[in-house]
């Protein structure tokens, strides 16, 4: 990993895989390489550290879905409750939309949002993208009477199921779904939520998944402003790899 260490407070963090935006008061982050296209924002408020998700590959593979959660419809969402509450960027919840578009949005419902999808950060549409774990964005559709659909025997659609028991249980909620623009192409991915991990951990499991080169899906996550961990972006979606999200702060470093 490489950072500039000129004694700021807010900067580029740079890895082998990303490239992310730090900010961060008291303890300082690392200090900021200038980025020709940024836009000017006010400083947020102090933070202890600058903490970012950090994206290793799995081993998982799909745990299938067999509670059906009614969505069935395109650039639509539905809410559910949660088994247990789960925590996201520090964030406790116990309740997510879930979106035929391949995301969880636990804080705002942004659907109907279509010809959205985007490289991370989101910029705001009906409201921000904070909070959001975006599985594997794109125009997808959960409708029950496409060709595609009888790729499996309960159909297209957003489908959950538990594995585990308290206080160590795994909410998985697997997409069954069909390419908008052509319903023979299907798409099957899952995240998977851990209960009282303390790396605040979830998984995103891919299937074989069909798209179009010419709209390209979009993963990864977004918190809170200045927070996101992108996996990729207008690049084929992996097929039947599974891949480990925690939130590991960064390293605190000494002032000067």
């Amino acid at each position: 990993m490489a950072s500039d260490t000129s004694g700021g407070n807010e900067g580029w963090r740079v890895d082998s895989l990303y490239m992310t935006w730090c900010v961060g008061m008291g303890t300082p982050c690392p200090s900021p390489t200038p980025s020709p296209t940024a836009t000017p924002t006010p400083t947020p408020a102090p933070r202890a550290s600058c903490p970012q998700y950090t994206i290793t590959e799995g081993a998982g593979t799909i745990v299938p879905g067999t509670t059906d959660t009614g969505n069935h419809c395109i650039w639509c969402s539905t809410l559910i409750t949660l088994p247990f509450p789960f925590v996201l960027y520090n964030q406790t919840f116990n309740a997510v939309n879930v979106t035929s578009s391949g995301r969880l949005a636990f804080v705002c419902d942004n659907e109907p949002d279509g010809y959205r999808e985007g490289c991370l950060p989101v910029s705001p549409y009906n409201c921000a993208y904070d909070f959001t774990i975006f599985a594997l964005w794109y125009e997808w559709g959960t409708l029950t009477y496409p060709e595609g659909c009888s790729t499996w025997a309960n159909g297209c659609g957003i489908f959950t199921s538990i594995s585990g028991t308290a206080p160590n249980r795994v909410f998985n909620i697997e997409w069954h779904v069909i390419d908008r623009k052509d319903s023979i192409q299907t798409g099957n991915f899952e995240v998977r939520l851990y209960e009282n991990d303390p790396n605040q951990r979830f998984d995103v499991v891919y299937g074989h998944s069909q798209k179009k080169p010419f709209t390209p899906p979009v993963a990864g996550v977004q918190g809170p402003p200045e927070f996101f961990t992108q996996d990729f972006c207008n690049v084929p979606a992996p097929q039947n790899s599974s891949l480990i999200y925690q939130l590991e702060p960064f390293p605190p470093l000494s002032l000067r």
